[in-house]
């Protein structure tokens, strides 16, 4: 099964373009954004278990130019499909 993990990534000044970029090209990236706030870049990443998610994150922001902070939220799977989707009618 696989696993995914959210990731929230705070930037040098100016490098948050960079860094997008360079992720983009990662194939276990499955989104990545430019956002403001707290953070500059965030995304999901995928793997077939909960630490090949973790060393794919390590292992490939680690490298990358211009990263001050890394903060890393795995998804629960017993979140993910054990609530049912709720629909809201919106008058």
């Amino acid at each position: 099964m696989a696993r995914k993990a959210y990731f929230f990534i705070e930037t040098a000044i100016g490098k948050s373009r960079d860094v997008s970029l360079a992720l983009r090209q990662c194939e276990w990236v499955e989104f990545i954004e430019r956002v403001t706030g707290p953070y500059d870049v965030v995304g999901i990443a995928r793997g077939q278990e909960s630490c090949e998610v973790d060393d794919l994150i390590n292992d490939g922001i680690r490298p990358i130019d211009g990263i001050i902070r890394v903060v890393v939220c795995p998804i629960s799977t017993a979140l993910e499909s054990g609530v049912p989707k709720v629909t809201v009618a919106v008058p």
